[in-house]
C-alpha cells in the first residue's frame, strides 16, 4: 500500500514517532499505528457513512474519514479509490 501511494506524482512522505503523513500540497493520507491495527485518515468532498469507513466527519469544506486495517485482506482495490480521491482534492 505504501509503495503504491508513494509512486503517485508529487507525493512527499513525512514520518513522525506517531504516524506517516503523505502530502501533495496538503496532507491527504495519515497512517497511524495502533495496538492491533492501522488507522488510515483521508479526506473527501462527500460524507462516507458506509463501511469500510468507520468515521466520516465534516471539517471545513471537506470530510475527514477513517478506515481501520487489521489484516492484509482489509487492503482491497476499493481502498485506493478513497485514497486517490483524497490525493486529488
Amino acid at each position: 500500500m505504501l509503495a503504491e501511494v508513494a509512486d503517485w506524482p508529487k507525493v512527499l512522505i513525512g514520518v513522525t514517532p506517531n504516524c506517516i503523513v503523505f502530502t501533495r500540497r496538503v496532507g491527504f493520507l495519515i497512517i497511524r499505528p495502533m495496538k492491533k491495527e492501522l488507522d488510515l485518515k483521508f479526506y473527501s468532498k462527500v460524507l462516507h457513512p458506509e463501511k469500510p469507513v468507520i468515521k466520516s466527519v465534516a471539517t471545513g469544506n471537506k470530510f475527514e474519514n477513517h478506515i481501520r486495517i487489521s489484516q492484509l485482506d482489509d487492503i482491497r482495490p476499493g481502498l485506493f479509490v478513497y485514497l486517490r480521491e483524497s490525493y486529488e482534492l
